[in-house]
């Protein structure tokens, strides 16, 4: 049998220890995915909430957010042709979306004819899916509530922009509509992805079970059959 070697029996306990300082600063990557609905109108809301990143369960490494469903604002102006005589025309309405998953532009063009004095109202609408990563953005850490786009509508100026109209002819009249609407509505799906460092005894049993081998491999004994 070979005689004991303090030189090796350090040598791979310095080894073993050095590959464990170097896992111990990694992390087991793990997830919370929390979902909300939302509806937003003119004349009423509806959303849910979503509770923030609490920091005491791990580092958050990363916030995506995903949002779909359909946005549109319906007849906001009226189309009127105040002469005596037909008018045929191309116009168009369109505004923007802001949504915590990110921003679209929305347009409507139409071309139509107008007997004399009379009117028509156009919107414009679309679905939407629109996702997007925020990385560690600490506006979601914390350990209070936040509503479905209020991450957009405190960045980005609302959910809708706009909106706006043109025609390109000069006898049509464009007329904001008091009867009008504005709807987004949809599903708001909110990940958060975190680190959660490894448990302390795994580590120490870990560093047992290497100092281990470390002093059988420097004794000369065979460590496997």
């Amino acid at each position: 049998m070979m005689a004991f070697s303090f030189e090796k029996a350090s040598c791979c306990v310095t080894l073993a220890l050095g590959i464990l300082i170097g896992l111990g600063g990694r992390a087991n990557a793990a997830s919370i995915v929390q979902t909300v609905d939302y509806n937003f109108v003119l004349h009423g809301t509806t959303f849910g909430y979503y509770n923030q990143f609490n920091s005491s369960i791990g580092t958050l490494l990363d916030v995506m957010i995903q949002c779909q469903g359909n946005a549109g604002v319906v007849d906001p102006f009226l189309f009127l042709n105040s002469t005596t005589v037909d008018q045929t025309f191309t116009g168009s309405v369109s505004f923007r979306l802001n949504t915590d998953g990110g921003s679209t532009n929305v347009s409507n063009s139409f071309t139509l004819t107008l007997g004399p004095v009379q009117s028509v109202g156009e919107g414009a609408s679309t679905p939407y899916n629109l996702s997007t990563s925020y990385g560690n953005n600490s506006f979601w850490v914390g350990t209070g509530q936040l509503g479905a786009l209020q991450f957009a509508a405190l960045n980005g100026g609302g959910l809708i922009i706009g909106p706006e109209s043109q025609s390109d002819n000069p006898n049509i009249t464009i007329l904001p509509y008091e009867q009008g609407n504005q709807f987004v509505n949809g599903v708001e799906t909110v990940t958060y992805v975190y680190g959660v460092p490894e448990p302390p005894a795994y580590m120490m049993l870990g560093t047992a079970c290497l100092v281990l081998l470390a002093v059988r491999f420097s004794l000369g004994t065979r460590i496997w059959p």
